[in-house]
């Protein structure tokens, strides 16, 4: 199929990462280490084209709320305006009574 998926961001301990045996079809070998720590925390992800791409977090502060997104690599400009979206949605979903909801990519940690 030549049509990409769309971002999708998933919660922790989600079943698509936690179900199967081989986890490879949706988490890269290289990135489960980060997504599934030692401890048995399952990270909230994100995936690009169905693959997990990267991990996202959100918090508020002093009324303002905002989900960030913490890629492994760098994203094409296509795909943080996409995901950016996505996450402005999940925000406000998460974050009803804020003042302001934001979506946020954190630079510093693509592949680190």
């Amino acid at each position: 199929m030549d049509t990409p998926a769309p971002p999708r961001l998933l919660p922790r301990w989600d079943n698509l990462l936690l179900a199967y045996k081989e986890r490879a079809h949706a988490l890269p070998e290289p990135y489960r280490g980060r997504v599934l720590q030692p401890d048995g925390r399952v990270r909230q992800t994100f995936l690009l084209d169905g693959f997990v791409a990267g991990t996202w977090e959100s918090a508020v502060l002093a009324g303002e709320a905002t989900l960030t997104l913490s890629p492994f690599e760098s994203l094409r400009r296509e795909d943080e305006d996409a995901l950016t979206a996505e996450a402005a949605d999940l925000c406000a979903w998460l974050h009803p009574g804020a003042e302001s909801h934001a979506s946020a990519i954190a630079r510093s940690r693509a592949g680190g």
